[in-house]
Parts: structure tokens; C-alpha cells; sequence
């Protein structure tokens, strides 16, 4: 085993203290809850109004998804969309070890059939 001398331990330290920094930081900008909403459903948005930490999925097919697959950290997901939408956000966040804990069919007379649902951690 090689001893490491006092200015390499200090340079680990340095760089581990920023890792650890980093980390803290990136954990405390995770909500405790996600909300998702559909903009182009205006019972989605009218939802999601008193809700804080609100993701817009509207935009999502066009860059792929790319921003819900950033998201890390998510604890618990509540969302109101359609059939398709849930579906996918449903496997990506099983995925992350969240399970169902909430899925409501919700009829409107006018406009697609939306689903309330949640999502927690195991």
C-alpha cells in the first residue's frame, strides 16, 4: 500500500468536500412531490394550479422524453393526463422503483378521457 503525502490528501479532501457539496445541492432542488400536467388539457392545468413543482408534459414528445429522464431524486409523482401519456410516464418512473398508488378514470364530456393518478416509492 503507498502512503499518500499531505498535498494529495488535501486535494482528495478538496475534491471529495465538492462532490459531497454538489450532491447536497442537487438533493435539495428535488421536489418531495412531482406534479405532471398536459397544457393541452385545460381541466390538467386548471389541477395542477394549487400544486407547487408543476412538469408541463406538452413538449415532451418533441425532445424525446429527455427532460423527464433528467429528473432524479423523485420521491413521489402525481399527475393528470391521458391514457398514452400516463402510460409512458408510468414505465419510466417504475423504472426509478416508484409504484402505483393511485390510478382514476376520470369521463368528460368534451375532450379525451384523463387519469388522475400517483406514484411513490417503495
Amino acid at each position: 500500500m503507498r502512503a499518500i503525502g499531505r498535498r494529495q490528501f488535501l486535494e482528495l479532501a478538496g475534491a471529495v468536500t465538492a462532490m459531497t457539496a454538489a450532491g447536497a445541492a442537487s438533493t435539495a432542488t428535488v421536489p418531495k412531490t412531482l406534479t405532471i400536467l398536459d397544457s393541452r388539457v385545460a381541466q390538467s392545468v386548471e389541477w395542477a394550479q394549487s400544486r407547487d413543482h408543476a412538469f408541463d408534459i406538452a413538449r415532451q414528445d418533441e425532445q424525446q422524453w429527455r427532460e423527464i429522464r433528467a429528473l432524479g431524486g423523485i420521491r413521489a409523482v402525481d399527475g393528470l393526463t391521458r391514457w398514452s401519456d400516463w402510460t409512458s410516464l408510468r414505465g419510466h418512473f417504475a423504472e426509478r422503483g416508484l409504484r402505483v398508488v393511485r390510478e382514476e378514470r376520470i369521463e368528460r364530456r368534451n375532450g379525451p378521457t384523463l387519469f388522475a393518478w400517483s406514484m411513490a416509492a417503495a
